[in-house]
């Protein structure tokens, strides 16, 4: 291992660099930079104190700067993209309504608004600001909250997933091998949206991350039509849960990429 980013948002913030450097957030929404063989003290460059939380880092060509999108509230309520000055460490925003962006080889910024569109815009990076006019390109890119379903490769090769919803998964259901879909008993599940969903090894229990007004919750429910269990209690979170020790017990990350365990039927306290 090179080293453990301790993200704040539970989702990784981390780019390599074209010099041989990684960037990557801390749970303080600093972003720092470290040598990709992870030898030496990570080089702090800068911070967004004021910020609810830094949802993702990209790179720029020749290390002269980074992309940072920032969520000033909730990422549910907005994007910003900032640039890093690498050489300076100072910041700035770019976009107001932004999810995510790439530096093209033709001079533009392509970048993806929240609405699922995909723009272009002339990109000086030199002064890493933006110039001219945007230019739609194309559109209905599925997203979850923060995160576009697309990905640029170098070659220039786009991919990217259709779909105009901006939740993860709204129903739970089983899939036969010919691909025929059953719901997983829609009237006694948490309501949706699902984020994470793991079912145990004897199949009778499910385990499910899901989004509420409260925050991202972690379930257990019965399969299939028994009752459920919350597991996190008033102000914790819990992502990507798994199941240990014969279905008896989940282990599962908080929002700040801590790992913790509990008894499946949520009777004991969470330990780290």
């Amino acid at each position: 291992m090179l080293f453990r980013s301790d993200a704040a948002s539970g989702q990784v913030g981390l780019a390599w660099m074209d010099d041989g450097t990684i960037l990557y957030e801390t749970s303080q929404l600093t972003v720092v930079r470290i040598p990709e063989d992870g030898g030496g003290r990570p080089d702090t460059l800068a911070a967004w104190p004021d910020m609810q939380q830094l949802a993702y880092i990209g790179r720029l060509s020749g290390s002269r700067g980074a992309l940072v999108a920032v969520c000033p509230a909730t990422c549910r309520s907005g994007v910003q993209l900032h640039t890093l000055d690498l050489r300076t460490g100072a910041t700035q925003p770019l976009l107001d309504d932004a999810l995510r962006g790439w530096q093209l080889p033709t001079g533009h910024l392509m970048y993806v608004r929240s609405d699922g569109v995909v723009m272009a815009q002339p990109f000086d990076d030199r002064t890493l600001t933006l110039r001219g006019e945007g230019v739609r390109l194309f559109d209905g890119v599925s997203r979850a909250v923060s995160t576009p379903e697309i990905v640029l490769g170098d070659d220039g090769t786009l991919l990217y997933s259709t779909g105009g919803g901006n939740e993860v998964f709204s129903e739970v259901v089983w899939v036969d091998r010919s691909g025929a879909q059953t719901p997983v008993d829609p009237q006694g599940l948490p309501p949706g949206p699902y984020w994470d969903l793991a079912l145990s090894a004897g199949g009778d229990r499910v385990a499910l991350s899901t989004s509420t007004s409260r925050g991202y919750e972690l379930w257990v429910k019965e399969l299939p039509d028994g009752p459920q269990s919350r597991i996190t209690g008033s102000g914790e979170s819990g992502f990507r849960p798994d199941w240990l020790h014969g279905d008896s017990a989940l282990v599962f990350v908080d929002a700040s990429d801590r790992a913790w365990s509990a008894r499946a039927d949520g009777s004991l306290p969470r330990a780290q």
